[in-house]
């Protein structure tokens, strides 16, 4: 990263630049990994999402600071639209930029996904578990049961 006149910008080692020298601030985008997946570059109020290769793979309103795993390799932002997505570290949109709020649900392969006040349960591919027509949904484990046998049998409980 280089900074010169107050813009910032990405150059590679033989001096070209990679990102140009336009942003008010780029940051690392801190994955708990020996070295960063993503950067956020921020130009006015729009923040640019870059991936490791320094290609722009997302534009939002907000840094982007989730979850990233080598597991999962995904990031969940909201566009410039304000609707939340997922994309991958190529920038492809896995789940499409249409939804309220969208979070991991801990310990499965399905995110919550919230519309106009109601909730439903997507798969981490886009598929539809439970529609987004429920006012809330509470998970449900036995307190007996062991934290593989909660694995296993994860349940929700919902709310009409």
């Amino acid at each position: 990263m280089v900074k010169r006149n107050g813009k910032y910008g990405i150059i590679k080692t033989d001096g070209t630049f990679k990102v140009p020298l336009i942003y008010d601030l780029i940051e690392y985008f801190d994955t708990n990994h020996s070295s960063s997946e993503y950067y956020n570059a921020k130009k006015g109020n729009i923040y640019s999402i870059f991936n490791s290769d320094l290609k722009k793979i997302g534009e939002s309103h907000a840094g982007v600071y989730n979850d990233f795993s080598n597991e999962t390799p995904t990031l969940i932002f909201k566009d410039l639209k304000e609707k939340a997505g997922m994309v991958d570290r190529e920038g492809n949109v896995l789940i499409p930029f249409e939804y309220d709020n969208l979070r991991k649900i801990e310990n499965t392969l399905l995110l919550s996904a919230r519309n106009g006040g109601l909730s439903g349960v997507i798969s981490n591919t886009g598929k539809v578990k439970i529609p987004v027509a429920y006012k809330m949904l509470y998970p449900v484990y036995d307190k007996f049961d062991d934290e593989g046998q909660r694995k296993k049998i994860y349940s929700l409980q919902m709310e009409r």
